[in-house]
């Protein structure tokens, strides 16, 4: 008996150290400012991890200019769009190609303006239906744009008149 009484108070020991070396959680999984440990506090859980604990910013997202460039080519009805967190961005453009102009060989470069600098290198692709082709794009560490490259599945250029794409990016930034 006397040995069950020890292991049992062992035991309930450890319970108890290992509950005080669990943080009181508030709403998102943030430790509550009160500390402490014990069952998390849920009357104020919203499910959302705010931005300064490396949350995602659930604002409205900020319009930005794209100034697409590729030899002389035109463009219209472009648009972009982010969501800046303290260390991430997340970058969405809506591009429209009206007129090809030079913008028709496989080492010509699509770019595309960043909101930020990017402090790390980053990669993004996509579809354009009209053209029939890939759209691959990468963003290189310290670089302001994001620079694209199409090709089809023949491998020739192609980016026409009337190509439209989306795509979204995210990358680190400074």
């Amino acid at each position: 008996m006397k040995r069950a009484a020890i292991c049992f108070f062992a035991f309930v020991f450890f319970v108890a150290a290992a509950l005080a070396q669990v943080p009181n959680v508030g709403g998102g999984g943030v430790p509550n400012s009160s500390g402490g440990g014990g069952a998390p506090n849920v009357s104020n859980a919203t499910g959302i991890l705010p931005v300064a604990n490396g949350g995602v910013p659930q604002g409205a997202w900020t319009a930005g200019a794209p100034s697409p460039t590729c030899g002389t080519a035109t463009f219209t009805a472009t648009s972009r769009s982010q969501q800046i967190a303290p260390k991430s961005t997340l970058v969405q453009y809506d591009v429209l190609v009206t007129a090809i102009g030079t913008c028709t060989s496989l080492t010509t470069t699509l770019t595309l303006a960043l909101p930020n600098t990017a402090q790390s290198t980053a990669s993004a692709a996509t579809y354009d239906f009209i053209g029939a082709a890939n759209v691959l794009c990468w963003i290189a560490a310290g670089g302001t744009t994001m620079n694209c490259r199409t090709a089809s599945a023949t491998g020739a250029p192609a980016l026409v008149t009337n190509s439209h794409f989306d795509l979204s990016a995210v990358y680190e930034n400074q």
